[in-house]
This record gives structure tokens, C-alpha cells and sequence, in this order.
């Protein structure tokens, strides 16, 4: 509790090392990895006003809910070395306003920035190879999504994220300020919250070959003035034009 007053933490040169007791209820340190829950902003009673973080060069892992709910933290440092950042780490850091991800971050887990909501942009490197189901659920200023062309897996069109080819759209992004949008015929699947909080966008055009029945779930959040769901077996969307639900499946 002496460190209520914390505005900075500076671990540049620190190491976190395995052995000792727990550091929260039965999670105990490994070696150079910022583990699971190690500073989530709930329950702990240490309320300190972090707003700035600068980890450990050495960190390889950042654990779950790692930073979950350190609602002013403003900045984070990450240096290269880290390959996993786990289901949501930063979960409700509703003041990280950027962040850069390093050249070796392979994995991003679930939900791993959702409720960033101050978060406008992201930069997807050449090196990550798998992203969780919504990673960027609620982000509701996050304008922009952007891959490494040279990346393998993903890619991003117009600020949007899909999977490599396009067949999958994963995230448009909330603030995106178009107010239509007219997915690519590639596309296949949209992900689960893909269009969520989308509250700009009125109208939407699926491409004719979507394979799979698409929970975009952003009925919640953005009301067509003509109040028109195109089809409840998609659950998709209030304005749907121009479209062929034939292959549309519940898969």
C-alpha cells in the first residue's frame, strides 16, 4: 500500500526469475515471464496510479489478464524477445492510448485488447501467427488496423483486419467513420464482434459466397433508421442490400 502513489514503473532491467512464494493467491513467477495477473488493476488492493510501464527487455511472455482492468495506464514498453501475449492481458486498459507490438510476438490470446477504449490505432508485425477470437471487442476509438505486408497469415485492407487472402474478416474497426461498407467477394467468414460498436456504419453488403452463419452482434450498437434485419438465420445485420443468403449455412 506504500506504493499508492506509483505513477511510473520502470523494469527495464529487472529480471523476474522462478522460486519464491506466490505472488497472488496460488500463481507463482517463471522465468522471464510477466505472468498471469501479475499486475491486473482488480482485487489486489494496491491501487497505484500506474500510467506509464516500461517491462523487462528479457520478458518472453505476458500472461493472462497480466494488466487486466489498470484503467489510467497510459504507455507500455515492450522490447523485442516477447513471442506470447495471453488472453486478456490488457483487458480494460481504458487509457492505453498506443502500443507497439515487437518483430517476434507470434501469438496474440483472446480478447487481448478488448475495452481499450482509448486505443486508435494498432500494427499488426510480420511475425504473429495466430490472433484470438475478439481482440479488439469494444476498442471503441480504434480507427485504424494495420498488418506487415509481409506477414503470412494476416492482412489489412483499408485499416480492416482479415486473414491472409481475405477470407476471414476478423475486426473493422469501431471509429471507422465510413458509413457503409461493402465487404471483398473472397471473404468467407466474419468473426464473432466483428462489426461491434461500429456506431458510424449504417449499411452493409456481404459478399454472395459467405459460407458461414456470422454472430456479428452489432445490432446492439448500431440501429438502420429503417429498423430492417436482413435475415435472423445470419443474425447479422439491419441494412443488408444487394445480397445472396443461398450458401449462408449455420456451420
Amino acid at each position: 500500500r506504500e506504493m499508492n502513489k506509483l505513477v511510473t514503473l520502470d523494469m527495464e532491467n529487472a529480471s523476474i526469475v522462478s522460486g519464491g512464494e506466490a505472488y497472488y493467491e496460488n500463481y507463482h513467477t517463471a522465468d522471464n515471464q510477466i505472468g498471469d495477473q501479475m499486475f491486473r488493476g482488480y482485487d489486489y488492493g494496491w491501487t497505484a496510479p500506474v500510467t506509464s510501464i516500461i517491462l523487462p527487455r528479457n520478458i518472453t511472455r505476458i500472461g493472462d489478464t497480466a494488466f487486466e482492468g489498470r484503467d489510467v495506464l497510459n504507455t507500455i514498453t515492450l522490447f523485442e524477445g516477447i513471442t506470447d501475449i495471453g488472453y486478456g492481458a490488457f483487458w480494460n486498459c481504458s487509457a492505453l492510448e498506443n502500443i507497439t507490438l515487437p518483430s517476434t510476438l507470434k501469438v496474440m490470446g483472446n480478447s487481448v485488447f478488448a475495452y481499450c477504449r482509448k486505443l486508435t490505432s494498432i500494427h499488426i508485425p510480420t511475425s504473429v501467427e495466430n490472433i484470438g477470437d475478439i481482440p479488439f471487442n469494444d476498442c471503441t476509438s480504434l480507427k485504424s488496423i494495420t498488418v506487415d505486408a509481409a506477414n503470412n497469415y494476416y492482412e489489412s485492407m483499408n485499416d480492416i483486419l482479415f486473414t491472409k487472402g481475405k477470407e476471414q474478416l476478423i475486426k473493422y474497426p469501431a471509429k471507422k467513420t465510413d458509413t457503409s461498407y461493402t465487404l471483398p467477394e473472397t471473404v468467407k467468414t466474419i468473426k464473432d464482434e466483428a462489426f461491434s460498436s461500429a456506431i458510424f456504419l449504417s449499411a452493409v453488403q456481404l459478399p454472395s459466397m459467405l459460407r458461414y452463419r456470422s454472430f456479428l452482434t452489432y445490432q446492439h450498437y448500431l440501429h438502420h433508421p429503417s429498423g430492417y434485419r436482413a435475415t435472423d438465420r445470419c443474425k447479422c445485420l439491419y441494412a443488408v442490400w444487394k445480397t445472396d443468403f443461398t450458401h449462408c449455412s449455420s456451420g
